[in-house]
């Protein structure tokens, strides 16, 4: 691989000799760069977004050089990607006003800054087990970042931010925590038992739509092992069996006592929320109240513009205006409505939906088709998470929320890339 690098790049015998040594030195330090960018991703310690910022601009330039690295390049990903960037900025340009949709027109080119990533990590040989590897680290940070929170005070950790952005971050960071990889560091090994280990902060954050996806994986590991695991059960033998009992009773038992408080409210205001839609009279508005609000507004603009929308910003105010007048202050700060779709085609309508799910479906396609059966696992439990996340929350317009996801894809995908590549 690296002379392959090296023969690409080096032209002059003195210039040649100076980037070898740049690249031997690299072909050591970057995989450890990219884990500790993963390790840093879910905490918000600003070294990752310099990291990725490295892989991206090297990539970039690699790219532009035109070196033989861009075969390493998805061209499905960059095809889909360019696409909807395309559909993106164009239908943006036609609305209007684009300092005012900045925001909204630039997201979605930000899946494309996963093209450069394929070229910017060349010299990792294995770039999934490197995120790997830094996704668990992350999840030990993310655990002692979202105690100190919850001891400083706070009621729902956010991380720094918003609560359900960091319940989706530290769930991207448990479906790579699953994946297992070659030769794992001796105290970060292989085990399922990492995705398991992100509910308690998960649970401390209070955000209850990214649940579910613990128990669906559970229920693909119960279907996997169940042979394994009933034969190791009962091998252990009674004393031993009720040892490991008392154990696990014991750890739940501290997870339940230190999320108590905010699994009971939460769970309260659920129920709240739906004697609310029952209810002839209001005890209180609560959130689901205000999606409700904020989707009947949104249908009624894909109603009357459906092809390509109105904008981002343009929506949202006729969304608030049709809003009871006593009831507005509530929605002022409201950038989305909270389901994905909606967000969709309230700026670009039914043709920006098509494009969205275009990328996903393609790339997701690819993937699966494919891979083993750990990662089509890994990869539905990466659907699921975007689509049950995204339902009730703004998904693609959070930065963080979208370099996840291109994280995870481009992972997974340049690391395929690479073995086929290597068994030619």
């Amino acid at each position: 691989m690296l002379r392959w690098i090296y023969n690409g790049l080096s032209s002059g015998a003195p210039k040649g000799r100076f980037i070898r040594r740049i690249l031997l030195k690299r072909r050591t330090i970057d995989p450890v760069l990219l884990s500790a960018a993963l390790a840093c991703f879910p905490v918000k310690l600003g070294l990752e977004t310099v990291l990725l910022g490295f892989f991206i601009v090297s990539g970039t330039y690699l790219i532009l050089c035109r070196h033989r690295a861009v075969r390493l390049i998805d061209p499905w990903y960059a095809t889909a990607s360019l696409s909807y960037a395309a559909v993106a900025v164009v239908i943006g340009l036609y609305h209007g006003d684009f300092g005012a949709n900045i925001r909204w027109i630039g997201l979605p080119t930000y899946f494309a800054l996963g093209i450069p990533l394929f070229t910017g990590f060349v010299l990792i040989r294995n770039p999934l087990r490197q995120m790997v590897i830094g996704a668990r680290v992350g999840l030990l940070l993310t655990l002692g970042m979202a105690l100190f929170e919850s001891f400083a005070g706070q009621s729902r950790i956010g991380l720094g931010g918003n609560a359900a952005n960091a319940a989706f971050i530290i769930c991207v960071m448990a479906v790579l925590a699953r994946f297992s990889v070659p030769k794992p560091p001796r105290y970060i090994p292989n085990s399922h038992a990492w995705f398991y280990f992100a509910i308690v902060p998960v649970l401390m954050t209070g955000t209850r739509s990214v649940l579910p996806i613990f128990g669906l994986a559970a229920l693909f590991d119960l279907m996997k092992y169940r042979t394994e695991l009933f034969a190791k059960v009962n091998r252990l033998g009674p004393s031993r069996l009720a040892v490991l009992c008392l154990a696990a009773l014991t750890a739940i038992g501290v997870i339940a006592y230190g999320t108590s408080g905010i699994v009971a409210s939460r769970i309260e205001y659920t129920v709240l929320e739906f004697d609310n839609l029952s209810a002839s009279t209001r005890q209180e508005i609560t959130g689901l109240d205000i999606r409700i609000n904020l989707w009947k507004g949104a249908i009624q603009i894909v109603r009357d513009h459906p092809l390509i929308g109105v904008g981002g910003r343009e929506s949202m105010r006729q969304i608030k205006e049709g809003i009871p007048l006593a009831q507005r202050e509530l929605y002022r700060d409201f950038v989305h409505v909270h389901f994905f779709a909606l967000d969709e085609m309230r700026d670009r309508g039914l043709i920006g939906l098509i494009f969205l799910l275009g990328f996903f479906l393609v790339i997701f396609r690819n993937i699966v088709k494919t891979s083993d059966y750990e990662t089509r696992v890994n990869v539905l439990i990466f659907a699921c998470l975007i689509l049950l996340y995204g339902s009730l929350h703004g998904l693609l317009l959070g930065d963080r929320n979208i370099a996840a996801i291109i994280l995870m894809l481009t992972g997974v995908v340049s690391t395929q890339r690479r073995g086929k590549r290597l068994s030619r």
